[in-house]
């Protein structure tokens, strides 16, 4: 009687034996209005129902379906069963989500000597858990509305701006003898800027299209990979003098296309950010653990600062200036979309002037077939 959460004991006949203070203060029932009756349910119901106790009682387990959401069969009672159910408390005007336990106590001849009823107010809990869906759900269909528009709009400016950028360029090409040198100026700002648009709007188009446009996933040589990705940076690995030098890359499962992009974004910053000071010199090696290849791409660049780690993959973010270093500062925000759409994550680990290593992991079995 003095077991300091809610608790109740009933004897074969249903009847109430102990109602413990905690049980008084979570019902307003006192012990003395249901000591000795098998109105308990009273505490709980504004109309009768079976209870978990009478339905352990009964060994009527079905009617745990028919009437009650959740079944945890594991209980904490030996032989038990256990529910959460909102329950009305009618002395006490409101409402409240409990965990249910109940649970036979037999004695030496199996036969049953009463069943302990255990209870725990889990509102809060419930509450909380209902907000956070909620918000999830929410947060989903925001996604949802940005992935779109972000679709939509990069979808449907590249046809007006490639007019802006192609009748520009006519116009430079054609009257550059005619105009002055600020003019000439002029038309250059608008070429670079129509340039760089475009390439925004392709590389947010990539992007919207991570989880739009998905191919499905299936057994893809990385070394063919590597091999497409290398003609593709054929130009910009030769202009820079870079040598990469590549292990033997396992078959992986994905999305071939979104996997060639992974790589050659990764491979390309390793080219692009390099220190003008030395050889540049670029080194894919894999690792396998229980569950993943573990994919490295080193390099002996410029380096990056540690406080930009994580901020280096969200979009936009760029920590070099247009005039350092190209892009758009959207490739490794797409690289860990990609990375996470297909069950994995990536990582580096960088020494200013010395070099950056970026880690990622593929799963070693396909686990969304």
């Amino acid at each position: 009687r003095n077991l300091n959460v809610p608790a109740f004991i009933l004897d074969p006949d249903h009847k109430v034996v102990i109602w413990n203070k905690a049980c008084e203060q979570l019902t307003g029932i006192l012990a003395e209005e249901v000591i000795g009756t098998s109105e308990h349910w009273r505490g709980f119901y504004n109309y009768e129902r079976p209870l978990l106790a009478d339905i352990v009682i009964e060994q009527s387990f079905e009617l745990i379906d028919e009437f009650y959401e959740i079944e945890i069969e594991n209980s904490f009672l030996t032989g038990g069963r256990q529910i959460e159910n909102w329950c009305p408390m009618p002395k006490k005007g409101k409402s409240l989500y409990l965990a249910i336990d109940a649970g036979p106590v037999f004695n030496e001849a199996s036969e049953l000597v009463v069943v302990i009823e255990v209870l725990k107010d889990i509102t809060k809990l419930k509450i909380t858990q209902d907000t956070l869906e909620k918000q999830r759900e929410d947060l989903e269909r925001s996604n949802e509305d940005l992935q779109q528009f972000a679709y939509v709009a990069s979808h449907d400016l590249q046809e007006p701006l490639r007019m802006v950028s192609s009748f520009t360029q006519l116009l430079a090409n054609r009257y550059i003898d005619e105009l002055d040198e600020q003019a000439n100026e002029f038309i250059g700002f608008a070429v670079d800027g129509a340039k760089r648009m475009q390439a925004l709007i392709h590389d947010l188009l990539l992007f919207s299209q991570v989880d739009r446009k998905q191919n499905p996933f299936e057994e893809c040589d990385a070394n063919e990979i590597y091999n497409t990705v290398l003609q593709n940076l054929q130009i910009s690995i030769e202009e820079t003098d870079t040598e990469i030098i590549c292990n033997e890359l396992p078959v992986i499962y994905g999305d071939e296309t979104q996997l060639i992009q992974l790589f050659q974004n990764l491979i390309g910053n390793a080219v692009k950010y390099r220190d003008p000071e030395k050889n540049n010199k670029v080194h894919i090696a894999v690792e396998k653990n229980d569950k993943f290849w573990v994919i490295s791409i080193k390099d002996n660049g410029i380096g990056i600062e540690k406080k930009y780690y994580e901020k280096i993959f969200v979009i936009f973010k760029r920590i070099h200036t247009k005039h350092e270093y190209s892009g758009t500062g959207i490739g490794l925000a797409l690289c860990k979309k990609i990375v996470e759409r297909h069950g994995g994550e990536i990582w580096l680990e960088s020494i200013e002037n010395e070099g950056t290593t970026f880690f990622f992991t593929l799963p070693i079995e396909n686990t969304f077939m």
